[in-house]
């Protein structure tokens, strides 16, 4: 919380919010949470908020910034569906959010994912999906649509046959715009609340001259949003070298695009969120190590949504509170308030 406006927003509009949908253990833990993020505490009263777990990482396609396509030795899993809800058990005393994510894959591949979805909502969660959407044939739209889900995020990359089809490798343009279209007039005629947006990378080389066709293509298809981001450093070393934005010198061009991006936005009334050009040289601006708790299909815990290969517990092995203040984790966000922070954090472009 950094201004005035974002106190008075939390006070007078997020807190009563929390308060009428979650009460009890659940409020006075998000409250908690925020003061404990202000005052950055390294070791926690609180629990995470937010849950950020992997289902799966079977998926249908080889996208060109994917580590499943940049490193093939990386290894695969799923989790079971008993799993599953006991993840959900140990963290739902606390937590408001949960995003069901695929890991390295895809969440509809995962068989029980409809399961998941309304597991999450029994226990009293807001319920988070990001897809690659390209499987929304009539029983997966009608699945959604009836599953309780809150917020449908889709990777789309491109608004173009063949720019999508070179970076989402394995997927069908036409079939995947058919499906989206029909789940947004489903989301209409059912009258469901159910916010759904694209969140799009931006790679230089590859889409960055799609990015207003993008916008375009969003509110053509009847999505409520489209929230560009910069590519991830850890998804292979020529992806983050050679496609990211922070990367390349002259960003003029980038610049005026981003522009007419937010005027293309305001002009067709649809939300554009744009990712910073540049990252500060040393100041870390993040808390998702103070909120968030991510976990991948092996119940391993990371830091955060930018980091895949340092792990701070394990949910089946460790309890919530064992995990949650660790000395690994309770060091890691120790370190992000000093001028050494973890090497990850310098190199991540979430940290804003």
């Amino acid at each position: 919380m950094k201004t005035i406006w974002e106190v008075f927003n939390r006070i007078w509009i997020i807190y009563p919010k929390i308060l009428l949908k979650y009460g009890g253990k659940r409020f006075s833990n998000y409250i908690l949470n925020d003061v404990e993020i202000f005052f950055k505490k390294p070791k926690l009263k609180s629990y995470p908020r937010f849950i950020d777990l992997a289902l799966t990482d079977n998926c249908n396609l080889k996208c060109i910034m994917c580590l499943r396509t940049t490193d093939p030795t990386i290894e695969l899993n799923e989790l079971n569906f008993k799993q599953v809800r006991n993840i959900i058990d140990k963290v739902s005393e606390y937590a408001t959010t949960i995003q069901l994510a695929g890991g390295l894959g895809e969440p509809l591949l995962y068989k029980h994912i409809f399961d998941a979805i309304k597991y999450s909502k029994e226990k009293g969660l807001e319920v988070l999906l990001t897809s690659n959407g390209t499987l929304f044939n009539n029983k997966n739209v009608n699945e959604l649509i009836n599953s309780g889900l809150d917020y449908l995020s889709l990777s789309i990359d491109a608004a173009t046959k063949e720019t999508y089809e070179g970076i989402r490798v394995g997927a069908n343009f036409e079939k995947t715009i058919k499906g989206i279209k029909n789940l947004c007039k489903k989301r209409k005629e059912e009258r469901v609340n159910l916010k759904i947006e694209f969140v799009p990378v931006i790679m230089v080389g590859k889409n960055l001259h799609e990015v207003l066709a993008l916008v375009s293509l969003a509110k053509e298809v009847g999505v409520d949003g489209i929230a560009f981001s910069d590519v991830s450093y850890w998804v292979g070393k020529e992806s983050a070298e050679n496609y990211a934005i922070r990367k390349t010198k002259d960003k003029k061009e980038i610049k005026d695009i981003f522009r007419e991006a937010k005027e293309l936005g305001k002009e067709l009334n649809i939300d554009v969120r744009l990712p910073p050009l540049e990252l500060p040289s040393n100041k870390i601006v993040c808390y998702q190590p103070w909120y968030m708790l991510p976990i991948t299909t092996k119940g391993d815990v990371r830091p955060c949504c930018g980091v895949h290969n340092i792990f701070m517990g394990n949910i089946f092995e460790q309890s919530l509170e064992g995990i949650w203040n660790s000395k690994e984790f309770v060091e890691w966000r120790r370190r992000m308030n000093t001028k050494n922070p973890p090497e990850a954090c310098i190199k991540c472009p979430m940290r804003f």
